[in-house]
């Protein structure tokens, strides 16, 4: 779906005012509580049939990331028939996503990012919402929760989690699920002096990952899914707008 130039102008207006305090209030890291301001942030992981993972192991994160897209272009998403608002109408899609990983990435890198070793694991872990652009993005349910931006110490529970994991187990892996929560899945984001700190759990399939550690926002912004593939999938963006007024 090709986005006018007026409504992708309304769009970074929309998110204008917050974005840049987002990036101000997340530059830096934080340490953990109870380590060394020095240790590497850490993730307990097990994974069944893993040579290297098959029982509780404290594996070092060289990427944990936070990535917030307020819109992502070239969706082509629209309400359907049947729901609370008329159909035909177009919808944006936004996403909040914690992406971690024991292989060191930037920001660019984590979209395209592949296993290389048998030992490599790639988890997102996040939420997306579909909303109408009249709304706007600060309005919306993920929008709120991240907009307040200079708030130190308010804490961020994402629920209703999706969840894509790429592991080794007896072999290559991929797992999805979605609406996880509880036992299954937990992510609490805190906002500190030094940036945000993310309570984590992961419960899919063979892997598990749980722990607590800081995270890097990546830049608040939107972002084009033929430039770059979701961290949670197309699939998820698509299933969030189908769910819309439903």
């Amino acid at each position: 779906m090709a986005i006018e130039h007026g409504h992708r102008a309304r769009r970074v207006r929309a998110c204008q005012g917050v974005l840049v305090g987002l990036v101000a209030a997340s530059i830096g890291g934080a340490a953990v509580a109870g380590q060394a301001p020095n240790t590497p942030p850490a993730l307990s992981i097990t994974v069944k049939g893993s040579p290297a993972y098959a029982q509780p192991t404290t594996v070092p994160i060289k990427t944990a990331l936070l990535v917030v897209t307020p819109s992502w272009e070239g969706l082509d998403a629209k309400t359907l028939t049947g729901g609370r608002e008329a159909s035909g109408q177009t919808l944006w899609v936004t996403d909040a996503v914690a992406f971690l990983s024991n292989r060191e990435m930037d920001c660019d890198a984590a979209f395209s990012a592949k296993n290389a070793a048998p030992e490599d694991f790639l988890i997102a872990l996040g939420r997306a919402e579909a909303y109408l652009p009249t709304t706007g993005w600060p309005a919306t349910e993920l929008g709120k929760l991240f907009a307040d931006a200079g708030s130190e110490g308010r804490k961020i529970t994402l629920d209703r989690l999706s969840v894509e994991a790429n592991y080794t187990s007896t072999k290559a892996r991929r797992s999805g699920k979605d609406n996880l929560r509880g036992s299954d899945a937990r992510l609490v984001l805190e906002q500190t002096a030094g940036g945000w700190m993310a309570d984590i759990l992961v419960k899919v399939d063979d892997l598990t990952a749980e722990g607590k550690l800081p995270l890097t926002l990546c830049g608040v912004t939107q972002r084009g899914i033929k430039e770059m593939k979701p961290l949670l999938g197309q699939g998820r963006l698509q299933a969030a707008a189908d769910r819309f007024g439903m």
